[in-house]
């Protein structure tokens, strides 16, 4: 009987031990993922996002903040956010952040916790103050004669331009001989806009005037000019290249003419092109040409740089050309003028890789071409080029000597068999012996790359920016998923958009996945909403989590927004022409409620004064630096200036965040690509497949009105300028009945324009 006992219980114990086994092998670790802003809004309603995966029991994640100068500080905590699961999740949790304090610096602790399960870590976080209000300030016109009227408005607002009340204690107005002339007492504007005005004397001195604001969240000020002045009648565009070549024989320039309505003008133009004086050489020489206007306004010319000797410039001596060109309108004699300055490129010509691949196998022989060409694009032909690699892990050293055919093009082949990894190839071209001095031609490199087995990656995709607003734009995924075992259908994408330093969006993407595929790639979209409160940029964060060992992958990718606001305004003419005497009705439209601030200026006085203009980018440019940034001040270690550059932890450290996890960080694929082939980008790579991320894509501007009030541009008031410009219009619609006095004034032309104003509509209306 005994023997019997014994035999179960050593049987009952071995059950046991493989029972335990079982459990172990079979219940994975739980994983926990908390990412946050670094720099938060005091007392503002913030969020950060956490991830949890594989919890083998019910777990409270609770997140504290505390103060403490040291992270093993003892501090009291307060609980910002609780939850609870035994479920896999992401999501982002809402808390209200603490005040500054003292010490804006503190502790933020993340700690999991059930049964079996204690887990803890801190870091530092920074909660600000609150960014000041913006006070805006506007004039009708940027200078002013005297005896003019000078209209101004103020408005106060949010980062988000939401209208605040405010009370001006002091606004005053001091001339350019430092005498206060006009001055404002405690103006309160009540969510609303505060329009004033002040009249100039017929004697008001001339020079800059500055309008000071004194408000109860700081100062702002604004300046114009006094002067004499009359308004231009046309407008002059002197069009030039940016550069010419040493070695060009002539060099084509324009000047264009047209009236503030946007008729051509005719009359002559005087161009010359000449050497840009210098301070040692006052007295340059030039080439002069007189023309006659053509029928589009404009008049063209082909200087020839013989004259000025342009190939015998020295670089760092002689490296501008000046071209100065002056219209005089026929009839009026009226003139004026514009120029441009040209600099000189002593780069002769180029050499470009052709038809060579970016990643070749181990071992295999490398074969492509350089295209030599000039500067204005033409071949190079029978000129010797030479070859170089760095495969031996030292400097440049010439490998081949190769010769263009008659088209510019050189082949050659490279035995790649005893390089020991990644390589870089360049081309040089012969330079001519008898050229001056300083003349070059730009060389060519190609980094190429021994194929390896793929690795994962995350990619965000380039996207076509500035985003539209109002409407949702697909961000595309790229992954790649490379020796990994999935007991999974579906694997997780998580994606976060912050703007102004806060988190705006969140979802899930889900990823279809099977096992048994050495390789998985694939591509999934998700929808951003473009809301106005993002303007003008949007961070995109993504990131997943493989299965087989926790490691966490990442990318993100900053793009621009328009600059758009909440509140549409549109503004609308009943014609956009109009003859001098004729009444025209304008219609305005926004949001019930909003008192908006109406402009009409005669588009000249803008002519006297390019880019005084307000418009929705100098709005913007108002907003403080808002985006969570990494200070050395919040750095957990001073190792952690040395994370690996492409991993998820540099990829959360560009958005400002942190991240608090239990979780394998691995090394990603560079995402982050820089223009031509970084530190060799004095080098052409015009084949480089990510020479997207380098490109910013033209668009044209959209302009839109400013929330609650000021209308600085958009299609409806573009529509009131014409309006307001075309006064002289003829009259095309008098009837033959009307008389001889009526006959007279159409063979005239137009009606005689008896009132001059340049500010035309300045008012505020507010929008039942």
């Amino acid at each position: 009987m005994a023997l019997i006992s014994r035999t179960l219980l050593l049987a009952r114990g071995l059950l046991l031990s493989l029972l335990a086994l079982c459990d172990c092998t079979q219940t994975p670790e739980p994983s926990f993922l908390v990412i946050y802003p670094v720099l938060i809004t005091s007392e503002s309603e913030a969020k950060l996002c956490a991830t949890v995966l594989s919890p083998n029991e019910t777990l409270v994640m609770s997140v504290y903040v505390s103060e403490g100068y040291f992270l093993d500080a003892k501090g009291e905590k307060k609980l910002l956010v609780q939850e609870t699961t035994d479920k896999d999740f992401h999501r982002c949790l809402t808390f209200q952040a603490p005040s500054v304090g003292e010490n804006p610096r503190k502790i933020i602790t993340v700690e999991m916790k059930g049964q079996t399960t204690l887990w803890t870590d801190k870091k530092y976080i920074k909660f600000r103050p609150k960014p000041a209000p913006i006070t805006f300030v506007q004039t009708d016109k940027p200078f002013y004669s005297p005896g003019q009227t000078v209209y101004f408005r103020l408005v106060t607002m949010d980062t988000n331009f939401i209208p605040l009340s405010e009370t001006y204690n002091l606004i005053t107005l001091v001339d350019s001989r430092q005498n206060t002339i006009g001055h404002w007492h405690n103006l309160t504007s009540e969510t609303k806009i505060v329009q004033l005005s002040y009249g100039l004397t017929p004697e008001a001195a001339e020079g800059i005037y500055t309008l000071n604001v004194a408000c109860q969240h700081g100062k702002k000020s604004l300046t114009f000019e006094v002067k004499q002045y009359v308004l231009p009648k046309f407008e002059v565009f002197a069009i030039a290249p940016e550069t010419v070549c040493v070695d060009a024989e002539e060099l084509t320039l324009k000047m264009c003419a047209k009236s503030t309505f946007g008729q051509p003008v005719a009359g002559t133009v005087s161009m010359s092109l000449c050497w840009k004086p210098t301070w040692h050489t006052p007295a340059q020489p030039c080439s002069v040409v007189a023309l006659e206007m053509d029928a589009t306004g404009c008049a063209s010319h082909a200087f020839k740089l013989a004259p000025l000797k342009v190939s015998e410039a020295v670089e760092g001596h002689q490296h501008e050309l000046t071209f100065n060109a002056t219209v005089t309108e026929e009839g009026t004699g009226i003139s004026a003028a514009d120029s441009k300055n040209i600099n000189l490129d002593h780069k002769l010509g180029t050499l470009t890789f052709i038809d060579t691949p970016n990643v070749i196998e181990k071992g295999a022989v490398l074969e492509g071409k350089i295209k030599f060409t000039r500067y204005d694009g033409t071949a190079i032909a029978f000129r010797t080029v030479y070859l170089f690699d760095n495969s031996q892990r030292r400097r440049f050293r010439e490998i081949q000597t190769l010769t263009t055919d008659s088209d510019g093009v050189a082949q050659y082949s490279l035995n790649t068999a005893t390089f020991c990894g990644d390589f870089i190839v360049m081309a040089r071209g012969e330079v001519d012996p008898n050229l001056y001095l300083h003349r070059y031609y730009k060389s060519a490199a190609r980094f190429v790359t021994i194929q390896r087995p793929e690795t994962s990656s995350l990619v965000i995709d380039p996207v076509r920016d500035p985003l539209p607003c109002d409407t949702e734009t697909p961000i595309t995924i790229t992954y790649t998923f490379a020796g990994e075992t999935f007991n999974i259908d579906f694997l997780d994408i998580v994606f976060v958009v912050f703007a102004k330093g806060e988190i705006v969006q969140n979802g899930v993407m889900q990823v279809p996945v099977s096992n048994g595929q050495q390789v998985i790639k694939g591509k999934g979209s998700l929808k951003l909403s473009v809301q106005p409160e993002m303007a003008p940029s949007v961070q995109v964060l993504v990131y997943c989590v493989l299965p087989s060992n926790k490691t966490l992958m990442a990318d993100s990718r900053e793009l621009s927004t328009e600059k758009c606001f909440r509140n549409k305004v549109s503004v609308q003419l009943s014609s956009p022409t109009a003859v001098p005497g004729e009444r025209s009705s304008l219609q305005l439209s926004a949001q019930p409620g909003s008192l908006c601030g109406l402009s009409t200026v005669d588009q000249s006085a803008f002519i006297l004064a390019p880019g005084k203009q307000q418009d929705a980018h100098k709005v913007f440019s108002l907003l403080p630096a808002l985006e969570s940034k990494i200070d050395r001040d919040v750095r957990d270690s001073d190792c952690s200036w040395r994370v690996d550059p492409f991993g998820p932890t540099a990829v959360f450290e560009r958005l400002g965040l942190k991240a608090i996890t239990n979780m394998a960080v691995e090394e990603t694929m560079c995402t982050d690509f820089v223009c031509g082939d970084g530190a060799y980008d004095e080098f052409e790579d015009e084949d480089n497949d990510d020479a997207e991320d380098c490109h910013m894509y033209d668009h044209p501007d959209r302009r839109t009105a400013l929330y609650y009030g000021m209308l600085p541009a958009g299609d409806g008031l573009d529509e009131a300028k014409k309006g307001a410009e075309e006064e002289e219009a003829e009259d095309e619609s008098k009837d033959a009945d009307d008389g001889p006095e009526a006959a007279d004034a159409e063979s005239a032309g137009a009606a005689v324009r008896t009132v001059f104003p340049e500010t035309w509509l300045w008012t505020l209306e507010e929008v039942g």
